[in-house]
């Protein structure tokens, strides 16, 4: 088989040529309108979240956890056990520590799962509470992870997150500019984050090992309200 090392002037001519009729033919108006269509909900989000702080999203996805252990914060893997010492006079307190623990990351916390059955909720976890005006406005099922959004006359939003306590499945929350607290949710082990930072929103995680499910809640909303959310949760069918 031959390789061609060069090409004649002609035959380069000729490429040139081909490849200037097709940009022009790629760069030329069209004269058919564009079609009106509608933004998902679900990017209406994301935009507003991104355009809240872009440089902060774009540190945090130009980070992979990865990378993240190179930094002066080393990685440090906590036993909720130790976290969580006062309440391990509950005996479902004690059954939960082994079946969740905590990576901390410069930038995140990782909620590590396992132990527990892989089965799928034969139902839906909804808050009996919810603030004034708050209505459910989307429902994401992914088969093993499940999101609910709620949002009230102004635009705030409340997002709940919910799947089963399985080995391989992880909550992953961002750290930076949170003050982090140990939170008892109707018995249960979780932490609650309380911003420091106005374009940051609060989070409540925790786990209910009767259910077999970790929750964990965002919001504007101040973190004693999410705490009231969480207490309130029943399993619907």
């Amino acid at each position: 088989m031959s390789i061609v090392t060069s090409i004649d002037w002609e035959n380069e001519e000729e490429v040139h040529a081909f490849l200037r009729e097709g940009l022009l033919l790629a760069n030329q108006p069209t004269e058919e309108p564009m079609e009106d269509f509608a933004l998902s909900r679900r990017y209406l989000r994301w935009e507003r979240r991104f355009l809240s702080d872009p440089f902060g999203y774009a540190r945090r996805r130009r980070r992979p956890v990865w990378q993240k252990v190179s930094y002066r914060a080393a990685m440090i893997i906590l036993i909720v056990g130790l976290i969580f010492g006062a309440l391990m006079f509950n005996p479902t307190v004690r059954a939960g520590v082994t079946q969740w623990f905590k990576k901390v990351f410069q930038t995140q916390n990782t909620y590590h799962f396992g132990g527990g059955a892989d089965v799928q909720p034969t139902g839906k976890w909804q808050p009996a509470y919810l603030p004034e005006g708050y209505a459910e406005v989307e429902y994401v099922d992914l088969l093993n992870y499940f999101v609910i959004y709620y949002e009230d006359g102004a635009g705030n939003e409340i997002s709940l997150s919910y799947q089963p306590i399985s080995e391989g499945n992880t909550f992953h929350i961002d750290n930076e500019g949170m003050d982090i607290s140990a939170v008892a949710i109707a018995g249960n082990i979780g932490e609650a984050y309380q911003s420091t930072d106005a374009k940051r929103p609060n989070m409540v995680f925790w786990t209910d090992v009767g259910a077999n499910t970790a929750f964990l809640l965002r919001s504007f909303e101040p973190c004693d309200t999410l705490i009231r959310i969480a207490e309130s949760l029943v399993l619907t069918n």
